[in-house]
């Protein structure tokens, strides 16, 4: 997906394997997009962050502790549509 396209609010779908997700674009940037997933009322939020080509990237796990890459069946999330 080219992210050169999303806007801050906007919401994505991302996929990892056999699942999928959806999120809203909190930052744009050269190098990539954060985005934001809504895990429901009782947990807490988790923000992602992905590259200029739209893949999940590696979080500096002391800036992000609560960050995780994609799942264990399908790998790191990807970004393939805008909603």
């Amino acid at each position: 997906m080219d992210i050169k396209t999303l806007v801050v609010g906007q919401d994505v779908s991302m996929v990892s394997g056999p699942y999928c997700c959806r999120g809203k674009v909190v930052k744009v940037t050269p190098e990539g997009v954060e985005v934001w997933i809504d895990l429901g009322p009782k947990k807490n939020g988790m923000l992602l962050k992905f590259d200029k080509n739209g893949k999940e990237c590696t979080w500096d796990k002391q800036e992000f502790p609560n960050a995780w890459m994609g799942t264990y069946e399908g790998g790191p999330w990807e970004l393939v549509a805008q909603i």
